[in-house]
């Protein structure tokens, strides 16, 4: 990668935490959105926040860790432990994502509670911190992830041998 690769990665992930969590920090504010799609926003801002933050912490390590939205320029950054991210925004933001989003979206491309337990899972096996108890909740996430889509794949070799016979 080139700097200026490596620079706009940097960027474009601080844009869309902000972005995230403007969403988080002002979504209740929203009057003309049911309680349920708060909700689903909040979890699916949350998912993207964390999936940023843990890209970040892949490629720089510690970096600045901001759960509320800034105004105007920042010209002061603070280096957070990856620690501190997996346990107070990464892990979190996960687990609120898997509690609230839905086993499958209307619009194309958003994630769903599978996308999420697959992250989550894969978080906690990449955490050098992880032990047996989290070893077995990825295990268990990531059984639910497998046994959801051959459940899927059979619907859809069922449908298909429907359509032919």
């Amino acid at each position: 990668l080139t700097a200026g690769q490596i620079t706009k990665i940097w960027e474009e992930c601080y844009i869309g935490i902000n972005a995230c969590n403007n969403v988080t920090y002002f979504i209740n504010s929203v009057s003309d959105m049911s309680d349920s799609d708060k909700k689903l926003r909040e979890a699916e801002a949350r998912f993207l926040r964390a999936y940023m933050y843990y890209h970040l912490i892949m490629q720089f390590g510690d970096v600045h860790l901001s759960l509320e939205p800034t105004v105007g320029v920042q010209t002061e950054a603070n280096r957070t432990a990856v620690a501190q991210i997996l346990d107070e925004a990464i892990y979190p933001d996960l687990r609120y994502a898997v509690e609230n989003l839905p086993t499958q979206q209307t619009d194309y491309g958003r994630i769903d509670v599978y996308g999420a337990k697959f992250f989550l899972s894969y978080v906690l096996l990449s955490d050098e911190r992880s032990s047996k108890v989290e070893f077995e909740e990825a295990a268990r996430l990531a059984s639910s992830v497998i046994s959801h889509n051959i459940r899927c794949k059979k619907q859809e070799i069922w449908s298909l041998i429907r359509i032919m016979i």
